[in-house]
């Protein structure tokens, strides 16, 4: 039996989501596993609190401020290196530009390997200190989806990259009726709902969503659409909402523990993101819950959704084209809920939290191993 690891996972976001999940669910999983875990995150960050839910240590030393501040950016090296140190790490494998650079940085211990893991769809920049970091600074490049490889052309060949898509949460495969949110929004079962789980930035589309609701609701008079998320895009998302008449259409209900109860409730779950995305796990927990999913063509939105066979694809920044498919789906259910049928099977043989497990381990043993940096 394989001995157990001592892994130090980073992240530097403050707020909630995707990522944030994605390491959660990598710390859960190796705890149950019997590895030692400990989660790098700044203090008072969503992480730190879901750390201490889950009984996980938290080393909440390092500010990760964004931007170039040479006096903090010293201190995060400094306390990163000690506590690497003192705790003995094998593995630190960041997440975030501003971890991954405190990491590639600082003074490791003998050993000790860092894994980088790119989350998103964002361009890399092919200028020196990025060359230097991706070839030097890290010892293993995953990425949550194969489409992301051509990303990083210039820095890294395709086989010196591993794809680790995120996992989906084993409670999604067994939702609720849905029947308390509705309760609770106040709407019956025949009202067609529609959601969009995801935090409020411009990049998640949920402008977009908005755009397109008329069109939707010509169709059909009492659609609803909910915002689960929070984020610096509300004030004018809830201006806009209110602008084209549509306030008592929409729902803002701001950062919820209730996903699943949420996503249970719908009749479509949306991804409208038009950058960022790259394996988005709202997708995911969608179609394990057996809800029909329209998703923008983002990312790896390919390695998760067969167009019209598990799900619907439509162009990015296209409400015209989200509208139209909202509506088919919402015109024919039988044929969505046999797409989201067929989608439950994929998601539950791909991306489920024991394999996503075994894919991380396989990489660390391989780059503690002295595998191909």
């Amino acid at each position: 039996m394989d001995e157990p690891l001592r892994v130090l996972l980073a992240d530097f976001h403050t707020d909630w989501g995707g990522q944030a999940a994605y390491v959660l669910a990598l710390a859960r999983g190796l705890s149950g596993a019997g590895h030692s875990v400990t989660l790098a995150c700044p203090p008072d960050s969503m992480l730190e609190k879901r750390a201490e839910e889950n009984g996980i240590p938290a080393f909440t030393v390092c500010s990760f401020r964004r931007g170039f501040r040479l006096l903090p950016l010293c201190r995060d090296i400094l306390a990163l290196s000690r506590f690497l140190r003192e705790a003995g790490t094998q593995v630190v494998h960041t997440h975030g530009s501003q971890d991954c650079w405190r990491a590639a940085l600082c003074s490791r211990p003998p050993g000790c390997r860092h894994v980088r893991t790119k989350h998103n769809s964002y361009p890399v920049a092919k200028h020196f200190a990025n060359k230097w970091l991706y070839r030097r600074g890290i010892d293993r490049l995953v990425v949550v989806a194969s489409a992301l490889k051509p990303l990083l052309a210039g820095l890294l060949p395709a086989e010196r990259i591993d794809v680790v898509h995120a996992p989906v949460a084993e409670r999604f495969f067994d939702p609720p009726d849905g029947s308390g949110f509705r309760k609770e929004l106040g709407v019956s079962s025949e009202v067609p709902l529609i959601g969009v789980v995801a935090r409020l930035v411009r990049d998640k589309g949920q402008a977009d969503v908005l755009r397109a609701l008329p069109e939707v609701r010509r169709k059909f008079p009492e659609a609803r659409v909910v915002f689960a998320g929070q984020g610096t895009n509300r004030a004018r998302l809830v201006a806009m909402a209110a602008d084209m008449g549509l306030a008592e259409a929409v729902h803002f209900l701001g950062l919820r523990p209730d996903v699943l109860e949420i996503t249970a409730a719908l009749d479509i779950a949306v991804l409208a993101s038009t950058a960022c995305d790259a394996s988005s796990t709202v997708v995911k927990e969608a179609l394990a819950a057996g809800i029909p999913v329209v998703a923008t063509e983002v990312g790896g939105i390919r390695e998760i959704v067969e167009d019209r066979a598990t799900g619907r694809i439509v162009p990015p920044a296209k409400p015209e084209a989200l509208a139209a498919a909202i509506v088919e789906t919402l015109s024919d259910r039988e044929s969505a809920a046999r797409s989201a049928r067929r989608g439950r099977e994929v998601i539950s043989e791909r991306f489920s939290p024991p394999a996503f497990l075994e894919n991380q381990l396989a990489i660390y043993r391989k780059v503690l191993a002295g595998g191909e940096r």
